[in-house]
């Protein structure tokens, strides 16, 4: 494996960073804002990962939306294409739909499929446990929940031209 450029701890990171920002009146007044942000850190051995979501959307002075999601991942490459994945985890926040702080913490593995100058793809899963804090509930009802899961998913990153990427991440959460 190589890292490019001279081993400065500044060649070592990678970010990107997106905002959203659509304002529309007419029928309906509609403020919707996002903000994704993707943070790596990667050497010969190992990939360190902090993607952060965050959605808004306010209708007719209504909050529709209103959600953050940030998860963090560590791969420990074993071989030029598998890693283990000593550690990751999620937070998520979204009081529209009663959950106030779930997080989830596991490790696991994963393969790379596909890593070129162009287009960089891997597969990865393991098991994780999973608290779920809710942020209204019923008199004697529980406030929490909390369960073992299966975390799979799969990224990839794709240089179509010099200007155009083209970045997937899809993770789905077996619990």
């Amino acid at each position: 494996t190589i890292t490019a450029g001279p081993p400065k701890e500044i060649n070592y990171w990678s970010m990107k960073v997106f905002l959203g920002l659509s304002l529309s009146s007419g029928n309906s007044d509609v403020r919707d804002a996002s903000l994704q942000a993707n943070i790596k850190r990667r050497t010969i051995r190992n990939r360190n990962t902090f993607d952060f979501i965050g959605n808004q959307n306010i209708t007719d002075g209504t909050t529709v939306t209103n959600n953050e999601r940030l998860s963090v991942a560590w791969d420990r490459f074993v071989s030029d294409r598998f890693f283990a994945k000593p550690l990751f985890g999620e937070y998520y926040h979204d009081p529209l739909q009663n959950i106030d702080a779930r997080w989830t913490l596991g490790f696991g593995a994963g393969y790379q499929l596909i890593d070129s100058t162009k287009l960089d793809w891997d597969v990865s899963g393991g098991p994780a446990y999973q608290e779920n804090p809710f942020s209204n509930v019923l008199p004697g009802e529980s406030d929490s929940e909390s369960t073992p899961a299966l975390v799979v998913g799969t990224s990839a990153d794709w240089d179509i031209t010099k200007n155009v990427e083209f970045d997937a991440l899809y993770r789905f959460q077996l619990v």
